[in-house]
């Protein structure tokens, strides 16, 4: 009987090979196949068959040896399923041979190249960082390519995430992993450039595809007596001051843009002294309750753009040193919004009662692109060829 095994294996011819991926395991894969004697009848009998993977140094990676029952010469391994002996994931990573033995028959020969079969069973465990831009065709990346919660962060290269890599539309909120995408993922060319900020500061659009990070202003409300403060170039806002006291402003270089308004707020004769030059005069001071100045640095200089030296305003008009002029706007009420039968009626503009208790001033005219770049430093006007006189748009 071993006999007849040993003659048997011997002629043994391999056809017809077909090996495919299960997807019940990770890391298994099926091998088939039909064995026939020399003479080309089908084996129908039951052998010990073993399958080894080599790398192409002959070194064995792996093997396992299973009893197979031919059923009219064919016959079907599963491979891997041993818990105990489980196909390892380093076998994917480059091309594989086969080596068969079947029975107590020598190793046949020659051995099986495999390539493709167990490169997509690396694709079934992708490691940290293999998915680098090269891996990815334009457009690849597509919704229905991706599981919920499928990309983590480990599996990008840095910078390996460009806008053409990725679908319209293709990742969504629930395609992508808490924390998946950071910093470092994106692409520093053709996608979305961005580095890091720091605490307390907005991503604030260029408006032309970039962002930078942009310092929130620090609202300050201070209401002192007697105290001096020094104030930083992040802050802006309102200052309530009382009592001899002493408003050191910031060097406008560090500050452009930001709006500064120092008010007195207490009755007694102190004075409160503006530390600092506002439109050319040194050291400015408040003397009177209620009186205060807003200024604005454009970067060199800080800006007077409103003052009210008395409890009083009696000016119907004032300008600044920008050549802007104000109308004083009184107090009182009027009717906003427009009545239910007006032509064109929108569905806001619904008629309520408003009240204006304080005075204050408006411009007369809307602001020229010379005076916004006067106190900004930049004009971004979409047509400034008109002239600086023109009015300017592109802001909010």
């Amino acid at each position: 009987m071993n006999f007849k095994i040993i003659i048997i294996c011997l002629s043994l011819v391999i056809i017809f090979p077909n090996i495919a991926f299960s997807t019940d395991q990770l890391n298994t894969f099926t091998f088939q196949g039909r064995l026939e004697n020399s003479d080309g009848s089908p084996v129908s009998s039951t052998l010990n068959v073993t399958l080894r993977i080599y790398d192409n140094q002959n070194n064995c990676l792996w093997s396992e040896s299973n009893a197979v029952t031919m059923n009219s010469g064919g016959f079907n391994l599963m491979l891997g399923k041993s818990s105990a002996n489980p196909i390892p994931l380093s076998v994917n990573e480059q091309a594989r041979h086969i080596g068969l033995t079947f029975g107590s028959d020598s190793e046949m020969s020659p051995r099986k190249e495999i390539t493709g079969v167990l490169r997509a069973g690396f694709a079934l465990s992708v490691t940290d960082a293999a998915i680098t831009t090269s891996k990815l065709a334009d457009s690849a990346v597509t919704e229905n390519k991706l599981a919920d919660g499928a990309v983590i962060s480990a599996k990008f290269d840095n910078h390996s995430v460009t806008a053409n890599k990725i679908s319209i539309s293709a990742v969504t909120a629930d395609k992508l992993s808490n924390s998946a995408v950071t910093v470092e993922k994106l692409s520093a060319s053709g996608g979305f450039t961005l580095t890091s900020g720091t605490a307390g500061q907005s991503l604030m659009s260029n408006g032309d595809g970039t962002f930078k990070w942009e310092d929130v202003e620090n609202e300050i409300n201070v209401a002192t007596t007697s105290t001096n403060i020094t104030l930083t170039s992040e802050q802006s806002g309102m200052v309530l001051v009382s009592g001899n006291s002493t408003v050191t402003l910031p060097a406008p270089s560090s500050s452009q843009g930001k709006k500064l308004t120092i008010k007195k707020t207490d009755s007694s004769s102190t004075t409160v002294t503006i530390s600092g030059i506002v439109d050319g005069e040194s050291n400015p001071q408040l003397s009177e309750q209620y009186a205060y100045m807003t200024i604005i640095s454009n970067g060199s200089e800080w800006l007077k753009i409103g003052e009210n030296s008395s409890t009083t305003i009696d000016e119907t008009y004032v300008s600044n040193s920008l050549g802007m002029t104000f109308r004083l706007i009184s107090p009182g009420t009027f009717v906003m919004g427009s009545p239910s039968d007006e032509l064109g009626r929108e569905t806001d503009e619904t008629q309520y009662t408003v009240t204006i208790s304080e005075p204050y001033y408006m411009q007369t005219t809307e602001v020229t692109q010379g005076q916004w770049q006067a106190v900004m430093g930049s004009n971004p006007s979409g047509f400034d060829s008109c002239g600086l006189n023109c009015p300017l748009e592109n802001v909010s």
